[in-house]
């Protein structure tokens, strides 16, 4: 069998480029946040834990999964991981689940507020929330 070298045409490799830096950015603007936030939610930022997954924030009350607004269902998931795990790894306290929703555009995420508030209550998961970056007026 023969290797032909894959050729792809500029506009593609721009693309991909483009993509990838997108996925960086913005992650690196959420462990920006979660910095910034842990003081303010008397938290440890990014700790590992025992099965090497890493929760946002960690306190003496919550293990809080930090999530910009319009992509919050995967937070519901990992925030309820993330308690179950800090509290077999750390039995002194009793760590609820939390999501932490960062709040670009107060207008537009306001729909995935309440969407994940629903959520959120009906299973006993603590919401909270933040505005974040360049407030639109």
């Amino acid at each position: 069998m023969e290797c032909r070298p894959l050729k792809l045409s500029p506009l593609w490799v721009l693309v991909v480029v483009l993509l990838i830096g997108a996925g960086r950015s913005a992650r690196g603007d959420e462990d920006d946040e979660t910095e910034r936030l842990a003081a303010k939610y008397y938290a440890r930022d990014q700790v590992v834990l025992s099965d090497q997954t890493r929760v946002d924030l960690l306190s003496e009350d919550w293990a809080i999964e930090v999530e910009y607004a319009r992509v919050w269902k995967s937070s519901i998931g990992q925030a309820v991981h993330y308690s179950i795990v800090a509290n077999r790894d750390y039995p002194e306290g009793k760590r609820a689940p939390a999501v932490l929703l960062l709040i670009q555009d107060p207008v537009r995420d306001r729909k995935y507020v309440i969407q994940c508030g629903r959520v959120c209550r009906r299973l006993g998961i603590n919401l909270f929330w933040e505005l974040v970056g360049d407030v639109p007026p």
